[in-house]
This record gives C-alpha cells, sequence and structure tokens, in this order.
C-alpha cells in the first residue's frame, strides 16, 4: 500500500535435479518492511532428448558361426543433458546368415525418458577355414584297365561352421599306370572362400582276371607236341599261358593240359585243353590162303602192317590144330595196341572121304527085348584110314511091333570123324510065354463103409506085381460084399495082373467093416429145463464115427406140460445098431394160485407176490371178473364164490372158489385134501364136513363131466385129457371151495 513491494522467491533456479513439481515461496515485503508470502509449484519438464552417436563396426563369426555385440561396441559418445538411462540395440547376435553389412540402431534413452536413435553398419565377416577330412580308399580297375572317383569317396566328414563345403579332387581318373598308392588332394571351399585341404590315399588295384579263352583240343593219331596259347587282360595285354603238364604226347589215351594265364597283378586265370591221341586206323587187313588136309592141320599165325606200330602178328581165340573132318574158319585178330583192331579169315579144310568098314552081328534068340541089350561092344572089327570109327545103336525095326512072338532087325552105324559111315545089322528073335507074379494085397479093417477105398487108385495095393519082360498092368476087377449091409461086412476085392504079351493072374483083397463103435453126445450132460407152463426142449446131437450127426429120439411127448420133474431120456442109434443115451430133467413148476382168508374173516389174499404177477379176481357163480379187482387182495362186497386168476411169466391159473356170506356170516370152510395130485385118472377128495356136490371145471371155466361117489369122496378123471383141472366142492352150508389138480397122461 506503500508503494512497490520487494518481491523476492525461495527458488529462482532449477536444474536436472529439480526435474518435477517444486514449492516456490514468494515474499513480499513494502518498504517498511512489511512482508507476506504465498506458495507456488513450480514444475522443471525435461524434453531434450539424448544425443546418439554411433559408429560402424566390423564383427567376427567364431568357429560355430556366430558373432555378438554390445551397445558400448557402436555406441560412440552418446549423451544427454540430464544423463543417459540406457542403451539399447536393435539386433545384438550374428550367425552364418547375416555375412556382410547389417544395419543396427542404437536406441539412448535419458532419465527422463527422451530417446535418441543413431544407426550403425555392423559388418559381419567369416574368416574360419572349413576343416577338410580326408579318408582313404581302394579303387579298383575295370574291364577297361579304367577307374574314377570323386571328392565324396575321400571325403572323411568334411566340415565348415557354416554349412557344408563344396568339395572337389585334383585327381579323378586313373589308369593301369596308376596301380599302387596315389596321393589325391582333397578341397573344401565354404561360402566365404575360405579353403582348407587334405591328402587322401587312392589305392588302384587290378583285379580283374585276364579274359578265360577257349581252347581248341588238339587231335592226333600217334603223337603231338602242344604250343603255349595266348589271352587278353585289361592292363597286361597279351598273356601267355604256362602250364606244369608235359607238353609232348605220344601215348593213345586223351589228356589235359591246365594253363594258367598271369596278367603280374596277381590276377590269374585258368583254362583247360584237350589232347587226344586216337589212333583211329586199324592194322591192314590181308588176304589169308586156306589150309586142307584129309586128317588134319596146324595153322602159323600171319601177320600184316600198321600207321604207328609197323608190323602186327595176328592172335585167335579159335584152335590151330584141326584133327576133325570138316572146313574150319579161324578168325585172326590183328590189334594195333591202340584200340584199333582188323580181322580176317583163314579156311582151314580137313576132308576125309574113305568109308569105314565093319560086320554084321550074329542072329540071336531071346523071350524078352530087354534080355538083348544094346551092345555096340558086338561091333568088333570096325576101322578107319583116319582113327578109330565110331559106333553108335541107330534102331530095332519088329515085324509086328509086339514084342510077342516078334523078329527085330537091330542096325548099329560106324562113322569115321568125316561123316563117313556105314550101317551093320544083327538079327533077334522074340517070344514071351512067362506070365507075371503078384501077391494078394494085405487085408483091410476098416469101421465104416465110408472108410473102404475106392476103385479109382486101389490097385495101388498091389505091390510086388512082377513080369520078366517088363512091369505089368494091375487093374481092379470087381468087388463083392458077404452081405451088403456095411455092418459086420466082408468085401472080396478082385485084381488082375497081365504082361505086354497077355499073360495074366488075380490076386485078391480082403476088406473086413465091422461098426462097433456107439454115438458120442455132443454134451457130456444135458441142462436141466425148469419153465412154468410147458417146455419143448431142443433136439441134442451125438456124433457118430460112420453116420456123423445123430439127433437124439426123446421116450415122451412134447410139449411137457405136467406139472413136477418129468425125465426125458434120449437115444442116439447109428445104422449098424450102437446105440447110447442120456437123460434130461424137465421141471414143470405151474403157477401158484393159493389163497388165504384175512384175519377179518371176508378179505381174500393171493399167496402168490412174486415180481411181474397179475391178478384177476372173479366170481365163480358166473365165471365174470369183478370189474376192478386186480390186486393181490380182494374184499368182497356181496355173497358169492370167489377165485383168483393169476397171470406170471406169461402162464395163467385159477385159483379154487372161496365162499363169501357177506353180510350174512363170516366165510368158513373146513380144510379138504386131494390125493393124488398130479394123477392119470381117479383121485381122492379127503373132507371133514359135509359135502354137497363136486365138479371139475377146466381151465376156460367150463364145467366137465366126471364120475363122482360123493359117500366116498372119490371122483373117476381117466376119461379127461392130460391138463390142469378146478376141483370145486359145495359144502352143506353152501360155502364153496377150489383147489386145482393136475390130470397127466395114462
Amino acid at each position: 500500500n506503500c508503494g512497490t513491494p520487494v518481491l523476492t522467491a525461495s527458488q529462482a533456479a532449477f536444474t536436472c535435479a529439480d526435474v518435477g513439481a517444486n514449492t516456490v515461496t514468494l515474499t513480499v515485503t513494502d518498504a517498511s518492511g512489511n512482508s507476506s508470502t504465498c506458495t507456488s509449484t513450480v514444475t522443471v519438464a525435461d524434453s531434450t532428448a539424448p544425443v546418439a552417436a554411433c559408429q560402424d563396426l566390423t564383427v567376427y563369426l567364431d568357429g560355430t558361426g556366430n558373432a555378438t555385440i554390445t551397445t558400448g561396441d557402436v555406441d560412440n559418445g552418446s549423451s544427454d543433458n540430464c544423463g543417459v538411462a540406457s542403451l539399447a540395440l536393435s539386433q545384438s547376435t550374428f550367425n552364418c546368415s547375416n555375412v556382410g553389412a547389417n544395419s543396427v540402431t542404437l536406441t539412448v534413452t535419458d532419465v527422463n525418458g527422451n530417446i535418441g536413435t543413431c544407426t550403425s553398419t555392423v559388418t559381419v565377416v567369416d574368416s574360419t577355414a572349413p576343416t577338410a577330412v580326408c579318408q582313404n580308399i581302394t579303387v579298383y580297375l575295370d574291364g577297361t584297365g579304367n577307374a574314377s572317383i570323386t571328392a565324396n569317396d575321400v571325403d572323411g566328414g568334411s566340415t565348415d561352421n557354416c554349412g557344408t563345403p563344396s568339395l572337389g579332387v585334383n585327381t579323378s581318373t586313373f589308369t593301369c599306370a596308376d596301380i599302387g598308392a596315389n596321393n589325391v588332394t582333397l578341397t573344401a571351399i565354404d561360402a566365404s572362400g575360405n579353403i582348407a585341404t587334405c591328402t587322401a590315399v587312392v589305392t588302384v588295384a587290378d583285379t580283374t582276371s585276364p579274359v578265360t579263352p577257349t581252347i581248341a583240343d588238339i587231335n592226333s593219331e600217334c603223337s603231338v607236341t602242344v604250343t603255349a596259347p595266348t589271352t587278353t587282360d585289361n592292363c597286361a595285354g597279351t598273356v601267355t599261358g604256362t602250364t606244369t603238364d608235359p607238353l609232348t604226347y605220344s601215348a593213345e589215351g586223351t589228356y589235359l593240359i591246365t594253363w594258367t594265364f598271369d596278367d603280374g597283378n596277381g590276377n590269374t586265370t585258368t583254362a583247360t585243353q584237350n589232347v587226344v591221341i586216337d589212333d583211329v586206323t586199324a592194322p591192314v587187313v590181308p588176304t589169308l590162303a586156306d589150309l586142307t588136309d584129309e586128317c588134319s592141320v596146324t595153322a602159323t599165325a600171319p601177320t600184316t602192317t600198321d600207321n604207328c606200330v609197323g608190323t602186327v602178328t595176328g592172335t585167335t581165340t579159335d584152335p590151330l590144330t584141326y584133327n576133325t573132318q570138316g572146313t574150319f574158319v579161324i578168325t585172326w585178330t590183328f590189334d594195333d595196341g591202340n584200340g584199333n583192331t582188323s580181322t580176317a579169315t583163314q579156311n582151314v579144310i580137313v576132308n576125309d572121304v574113305t568109308l569105314p568098314t565093319a560086320s554084321n552081328i550074329d542072329t540071336a534068340y531071346a523071350e524078352c527085348i530087354g534080355d538083348v541089350a544094346v551092345d555096340i561092344a558086338l561091333v568088333d572089327d570096325e576101322a578107319d584110314n583116319c582113327g578109330v570109327p565110331t559106333v553108335t545103336y541107330v534102331g530095332d525095326v519088329a515085324s509086328n511091333g509086339t514084342g510077342c512072338g516078334d523078329t527085330i532087325t537091330r542096325t548099329y552105324n560106324v562113322a569115321d570123324a568125316a561123316g563117313n559111315n556105314i550101317d551093320v545089322t544083327q538079327i533077334i528073335i522074340l517070344n514071351d510065354v512067362t506070365p507075371p507074379t503078384a501077391s494078394n494085397p494085405v487085408t483091410l479093417n476098416v469101421v465104416c463103409l465110408a472108410d473102404v477105398p475106392t476103385a479109382t487108385g486101389a490097385t495101388a495095393w498091389v505091390t510086388d506085381e512082377a513080369d520078366n519082360c517088363g512091369t505089368p498092368t494091375v487093374a481092379w476087377v470087381s468087388d463083392v460084399s458077404s452081405n451088403g449091409t456095411g455092418c459086420n461086412d466082408t468085401i472080396t476085392r478082385t485084381f488082375s495082373v497081365t504082361d505086354d504079351c497077355g499073360n495074366s493072374i488075380t490076386v485078391q483083397q480082403l476088406i473086413i467093416v465091422n461098426d462097433d463103435i456107439a454115438p458120442v453126445a455132443d454134451v457130456a450132460a444135458l441142462t436141466d429145463i425148469t419153465e412154468t407152463c410147458e417146455s419143448t426142449p431142443a433136439t441134442p446131437t451125438a456124433a457118430d464115427n460112420c453116420a456123423g450127426t445123430l439127433n437124439g429120439v426123446p421116450d415122451v411127448t412134447f410139449p411137457i406140460t405136467t406139472v413136477g420133474t418129468t425125465v426125458v431120456t434120449w437115444t442116439y442109434t447109428d445104422g449098424c445098431g450102437n446105440t447110447i443115451s442120456q437123460i434130461q430133467n424137465v421141471t414143470i413148476t405151474g403157477v401158484d394160485v393159493g389163497t388165504t382168508m384175512a384175519s377179518d374173516g371176508i378179505t381174500m389174499i393171493a399167496t402168490n407176490n412174486n415180481a411181474g404177477v397179475t391178478y384177476q379176481w372173479i366170481d365163480c357163480e358166473t365165471n365174470a371178473p369183478v370189474p376192478g379187482a386186480t390186486n393181490v387182495n380182494f374184499t368182497p362186497t356181496y355173497g358169492s364164490d370167489f377165485a383168483v386168476i393169476v397171470t406170471e411169466n406169461g402162464c395163467s391159473d385159477t385159483s379154487a372158489c372161496v365162499n363169501s356170506t357177506v353180510s350174512v356170516d363170516q366165510l368158513t370152510m373146513d380144510e379138504f385134501i386131494l390125493y393124488p395130485n398130479p394123477t392119470t385118472g381117479q383121485f381122492t377128495v379127503s373132507f371133514t364136513g359135509e359135502i354137497r356136490s363136486i365138479e371139475m371145471v377146466d381151465v376156460t371155466g367150463r364145467i366137465v363131466m366126471t364120475k363122482t361117489m360123493l359117500n366116498q369122496g372119490l371122483v373117476d378123471a381117466s376119461l379127461l385129457a392130460p391138463g390142469k383141472y378146478m376141483v370145486r366142492l359145495t359144502a352143506e352150508n353152501g360155502n364153496i371151495v377150489t383147489q386145482p389138480i393136475v390130470i397127466g397122461q395114462q
């Protein structure tokens, strides 16, 4: 209020340290020294970007193909008014793909977040050479003598930090001149032109054998000298064969020369060559003159010539000396020793034309031709110019051919070795008057007529027939029986014995037939038979020595129906009356048709309770079945006489009738007895009470007629057919009871 006050601020100057909000106090002081203050917020801001300064840089990739730079490598003194907070590069790592110039941005950030940038060229350089790795190899020349390789063949795994280097070799082709070890340089160049080399040993080998030639056979007849053959080789050119086998051959045969062809590089080939010494020319065939004589000839071996051996002397398997008549051919063989032969024939002629001499023999007389044997010794003056002639029997010529009263002209031939011959004869007069001889054959004893030998072949029983002139003929003449039955019979069998001239006798043989052997039963003991109703036993058999099988004959009539045991006698009789017999027991048991009364005095009970038995109770008054009464027990419902039909094993029988006085009195009945039972006719009824009547009932329920004497209890059933019946007794009180009885054959 009093003038212009003096203004003073608590802070008038600011630095980078004050960047941000600052509180400044303003003091106003007047001339009187009065003052007042207020505060103000002074915000200091840094908006000046840093100065980024870059420098270019060259970096080198390491052995792995990588390089790294820092901000310090690029920064060329970047600055800021308030201070640099951080430096950053747009790229700090480099690899093989970055080789060359690369633009890298350097970002400079000050402490207040102001940014400045600059760009630097970072040159990436690959100065690492590849690693060349070699491997030694062996290559083989081909059939033309050449071989080739590639860089990969000798590369042992060359590498580079920036990929696979390209490979090359200084030598890639080889010939026969390079056989052995050869140094080959492998050069590896990477993408940056860095080079590395290594040396590989390439061994050139020749493993191709010389060509196996086909060598023609050498053929000669007598001898040959062989010249060494040649072949070709990929490196050596022409190769001459060598052998350890002989080169000169003069012996007959086929020889094999093995030739070896060696190219000098350790490769060999073998080939074989056949040398055939084959003399195929036979000796010259000579012309040989005939050799002749009348009694004997001895030949000398002839000779001829051959292309390889010169003179060849003939050989033969034929005789050299000939003493018999005829023309003979000697076959001479000329062999040159090499398998070639020629043959020539030579005739040897021995020809005797002079006849031998001899005289006829004196006449002979005999009964049989056998009495005058053929005897060449009877010709005793035979002679010949070339030696002793041969006398042989020619034959006999008979005047009638029977040998009986016959004149025989016997001829002998006298012949020399040349076949010249004459005949001489002898007259023989024959007359046989002596009959043959023989004994009666032995007597035969046989049992059966069938045992008598048949007439066919029976002549063999005459065993000693004989005749002065030969074997007589035995013939069956007749058989005569003493009784013709074949039982205790004597048969006289006659044979004739006749010689060739009709002289004859007869002999006889007795054959005695006597069958005294009884038959033999086929079964030692016949099996007993037990049946319920009836039985017809099977017919047994016996064996007989003469009649064969015999059937037994029983002494009873079948079927057997009689209850009890029947003894059957079986008899076997042969044709000569010899006999044996056997017995067989046949038992007919019958069906048990007994009945009893229950303790109630009303119920009737069948006593047969065997398994499988069936029952039918009947009313004896009507002979009709009681409906439904088929059990072992039966209780009547009304008064009457009742019986039960019992069926067992297919056989049926009816019980005695029992009286029932149901509702009147209890059934009472005194016991009665029938005897004999079985019976063949008459039987007696034993009863303690009074009898009103006695009736006979057959198995059909029919009453049959009988004679009955009630006062004596006697019944005559002799007129009834054999079988089973019921005896029905009526007592004085009216009760009825029945009992079975069997009527047998009389």
